[in-house]
């Protein structure tokens, strides 16, 4: 797998376990994705920047979520002719 291929499989992951609520603390989420947790922090930045991902960490369910319902779309879409 490419580079590019594995941040973009990473980002997917990472979305999907934000949307559950079940990501677990940076440590056992790093583990989860096979990197380290100083990577899960730049992750979620690039998420927070580029894709204005309102990500948020609760020490109550101990995740990382959304605060506001949603998800990223990382996919082509076609124009409508």
């Amino acid at each position: 797998m490419k580079d590019a291929e594995k941040i973009l499989v990473r980002i997917k992951t990472l979305d999907k376990l934000i949307q559950k609520e079940n990501t677990g603390t940076p440590a056992k989420l790093a583990l989860k994705l096979n990197i380290s947790e100083r990577c899960i922090y730049h992750y979620l930045a690039f998420m927070k920047n580029h894709f204005e991902a309102p990500i948020k960490w609760c020490e109550e369910k101990e995740s990382y979520l959304y605060s506001k319902k949603g998800a990223l779309l990382v996919s082509f879409v076609s124009e409508k002719r």
